[in-house]
């Protein structure tokens, strides 16, 4: 009776080893946040209540990166002009974006964690990436919105508003900070010439 009990008992000890060795650990970055230098991590975590909850988990990352970085991710002023009998009516809108739209190519999906109650979503934009890229899209940026000011100088009308506001909105994500240019061989600020025009 003894050995039984003894060999029951060592059997239920197994098994219990058994299903507790096969039952999936977390990734240790879910438990322990990554701190990297050249990195920055953005963890999402989402509910499984609604149909859409990886995508909630991976904007919930993206956010995470967003603060991180310390981007201004308040709403743009995007005004429409539209031509109603002759007079010209400005609609502003308010449109939600990000520097971090903008990087979304750059940002890494490093790995995703599900569990019965929810996801977990891993995403990592490297600095150095960041750092380049915010170089190069600001470039961009006020290469066409010089572009879009010469159009509305060169052909004046109507559609000048339209041009300088699309030269305008070109810059907005990089509005944080100075952007000096040299504009009829005067060094000038963008911001404030558009502002201006």
């Amino acid at each position: 009776m003894l050995k039984t009990k003894t060999y029951y008992n060592s059997v239920l000890f197994f098994i219990f080893l058994y299903l507790n060795s096969c039952t999936p650990k977390p990734p240790i970055w879910v438990e322990n946040r990554p701190i990297e230098d050249e990195f920055w991590h953005g963890i999402g975590f989402a509910l499984k209540n609604n149909d859409s909850f990886m995508e909630i988990a991976r904007e919930r990352a993206i956010h995470e990166i967003a603060s991180q970085i310390k981007i201004n991710i308040t709403s743009e002023l995007d005004i429409i002009v539209n031509d109603y009998n002759g007079s010209v009516e400005n609609t502003i809108s308010s449109i939600s974006k990000s520097r971090v739209n903008l990087l979304l190519p750059e940002l890494k999906l490093i790995d995703t964690y599900e569990t019965k109650v929810g996801v977990y979503y891993y995403l990592r934009l490297n600095k150095e990436l960041y750092k380049n890229a915010m170089i190069r899209l600001k470039e961009n940026a006020v290469s066409a919105s010089l572009n879009y000011l010469k159009q509305a100088e060169d052909n004046f009308s109507i559609n000048s508003l339209v041009l300088i506001q699309k030269a305008y909105n070109e810059i907005i994500p990089f509005n944080d900070e100075p952007i000096n240019i040299m504009y009829d061989g005067i060094k000038k600020n963008l911001y404030a010439l558009i502002k201006t025009k």
